[in-house]
């Protein structure tokens, strides 16, 4: 109970940080000068949730897939495809699959060496886990991307 109060108050403290951010134009500021902020930013996400949401499924582990992680997962890709839309704009599907293998690929290679000589690291990284996350994420980032930019058109 305590550690929820905790990140309860982390979440406030950050949210009237950015509130107070936003409204004295500081941020602004900071994009103005760095117009390849946002662009670093969604990449580095894209590095986190290769790392810590990999793998999806696996039939070895014994935390089964629940809705809060199946949540989490298209919430935060969605979020990607999003933030790709209103970064890159319209019509870059092809840099947008490109984008997402690579910097999920590296978010994997990060998890392979964080959890080094572990047994886990067994049963995360079979062919099998790999090579269908690597298809699964940028693909269906990609279709999100599309029809989330399909919609911006309009």
């Amino acid at each position: 109970m305590e550690m929820i109060m905790l990140m309860v108050l982390f979440f406030l403290v950050f949210v009237l940080f950015v509130f107070f951010a936003v409204r004295s134009g500081r941020i602004q500021n900071l994009l103005k000068k760095y117009s390849q902020l946002p662009k670093y930013i969604v990449l580095g996400y894209t590095v986190f949730c290769g790392c810590f949401e990999y793998p999806l499924l696996n039939r070895h582990s014994s935390t089964a897939l629940d809705f809060s992680r199946l949540y989490l997962f298209f919430v935060s890709y969605g979020l990607i495809a999003l933030l790709f839309s209103r970064i890159l704009g319209i019509a870059k599907e092809r840099k947008v699959y490109a984008l997402t293998f690579l910097f999920t690929a590296i978010g994997m290679v990060c998890r392979y060496f964080l959890e080094f000589g572990e047994v886990s690291n067994i049963y995360n990284f079979t062919f099998v886990n790999i090579v269908s996350y690597l298809l699964m994420i940028p693909t269906g980032t990609t279709i999100a991307y599309h029809f989330i930019s399909r919609g911006m058109r309009k």
